[in-house]
């Protein structure tokens, strides 16, 4: 156990205090070989029992539901769990086996509910230690505070305390194999991005702090690895009624499903809960698809079998 904990504590010199170290006799839980999974595959797992108590609206599935699209990546699956590590640590587990990319958001912040760097670690046989590059981050960036984008001096800088260097107690691979990883997407951050199991991503829940990080990850981490083409989206809107299209958008559907082209519809209603009656949109039809040409023939078959027009950034709300 000595020999162990010596040497964890001596990886690149970026660990110190190793702490809930997990030497389990079990297998080590690894996923399936990435090889395996579809390489343009995402789910996200949102943490949080604020999520689920209706206190707090999810807005990092969408932002990220948006990013992907851009990149022509398929989030296939949205998760939310609440702070229980049981929880969280099957979920990410199964996702982990799944899916080619796992983002999660919420759970690494400095109170007691914050557990997600636990149950994930926990989750894949990994102990937890401090991170010193994110502690000395920390240190230089909490007396400092962003105004219009630039760094000044905090009057009232933040107390290194021991909560907030808890959200630097990070998992860690205490082989030194490639386990974990530890990235700053930001260099006006000082929150890293921590990668497990080579696809576990795990974000913080702020919003603001989760778009930067997903943000920048995307453009230097993502974007190299991309293969295909992004998704474009092709709006139709019609002055039909939903029930009198949907044979012919069915009939649509089965013959452009080899080209890799998706249609959806979506009735349009006020706010309250009123469906629009009249007007000249009453239902948006969605084309969506890699292949330009093949969706800009589709879009105008649509457009005229259902007696509509080319729509953008309609509310379908």
């Amino acid at each position: 156990m000595q020999r162990a904990i010596s040497r964890l504590t001596s990886l690149r010199g970026q660990l110190t205090t190793p702490v809930a170290v997990s030497y389990s006799s079990c297998r080590t839980f690894s996923g399936i070989p990435k090889s395996e999974t579809n390489s343009q595959s995402v789910a996200c797992l949102i943490i949080g029992d604020e999520i689920l108590n209706g206190k707090t609206h999810d807005t990092n599935s969408n932002y990220l539901a948006k990013k992907c699209f851009d990149f022509g990546l398929d989030l296939r699956r949205i998760q939310v769990v609440p702070d229980v590590e049981q929880d969280i640590i099957e979920s990410v587990r199964e996702l982990s086996r799944q899916y080619h990319w796992v983002f999660t958001s919420g759970g690494i912040g400095p109170t007691h509910d914050d557990i997600t760097y636990q149950s994930i670690a926990k989750a894949f046989d990994l102990p937890l230690a401090y991170h010193e590059p994110t502690l000395e981050k920390m240190r230089m960036i909490m007396p400092l505070t962003l105004v219009d984008g630039k760094s000044r001096t905090n009057p009232a800088p933040l107390v290194m305390t021991e909560a907030r260097k808890r959200m630097a107690l990070l998992p860690v691979d205490p082989n030194g194999e490639e386990r974990t990883r530890v990235v700053f997407p930001s260099t006006q951050l000082w929150v890293p991005l921590v990668i497990v199991n080579q696809n576990v991503h795990i974000l913080p829940g702020v919003p603001k702090l989760f778009r930067v990080l997903i943000d920048r990850y995307f453009e230097t981490h993502v974007r190299p690895t991309l293969s295909l083409p992004s998704y474009s989206r092709v709006l139709i809107g019609t002055s039909l009624f939903e029930g009198d299209i949907a044979p012919i958008l069915t009939d649509i559907q089965e013959k452009v499903q080899l080209e890799g082209i998706k249609i959806g519809s979506y009735p349009r209603w006020r706010p309250g809960g009123v469906r629009v009656d009249e007007g000249n949109v009453r239902v948006v039809v969605s084309l969506l698809g890699r292949d330009k040409e093949a969706l800009d023939k589709w879009g105008k078959v649509v457009a005229q079998k259902i007696q509509g027009v080319y729509v953008e950034n309609i509310d379908t709300e």
